[in-house]
Formats: structure tokens, sequence, C-alpha cells
């Protein structure tokens, strides 16, 4: 089977990821988009080639390095929620 590996778009089937670690499940079908659009992290996926277009693997890629506090600070918002 061939693979392609690209942007996480609205087009690409996110529903039916299950890698078995719930927290990875939920950060891809609730947040990766967002982040991606907000330039927060760059989400690549992999998705066959050929076919219906579902995840079947993905990774994500931030240059952030710092604290919580200090990226609230630069967005001049209260905080992540449970992350900080």
């Amino acid at each position: 089977m061939k693979w392609y590996f690209g942007n996480l778009d609205n087009s690409i089937n996110k529903a039916q990821f299950d890698c078995g670690i719930p927290q990875l499940n939920d950060y891809l079908n609730k947040y990766a988009l967002q982040n991606d659009k907000k330039g927060v992290a760059k989400v690549i996926v992999a998705i066959p080639a050929q076919g219906e277009r579902v995840v079947a693997g993905y990774y994500t890629k931030s240059a952030f390095k710092g604290t919580i506090s200090q990226l609230a600070q630069a967005f001049d918002i209260g905080g992540f929620g449970r992350y900080g």
C-alpha cells in the first residue's frame, strides 16, 4: 500500500483513527486542526494514497520553547485550561 503524507485538513476523516492512547486520539479529533490553523503546531497525517482519506497516523511539530505561563502572556490569555 502506498501512503500520502501531508497537511491535515477538513476533507480528511479523523474520526476512525485509534492508536490505543485516548489522549492522542482526542488531540487529533479535537485540537489538531485548530492548532495547525493557529500556527501553534504543524500537523502531518498519513493517509492511503488511494481510496478513502482516513488518518492512519500523524505527528505534530512545534517550534515553541518556554513555559505555559509565557505562552499565555504572549497570546494575552488567562491560561490553557487543564494544561496551565
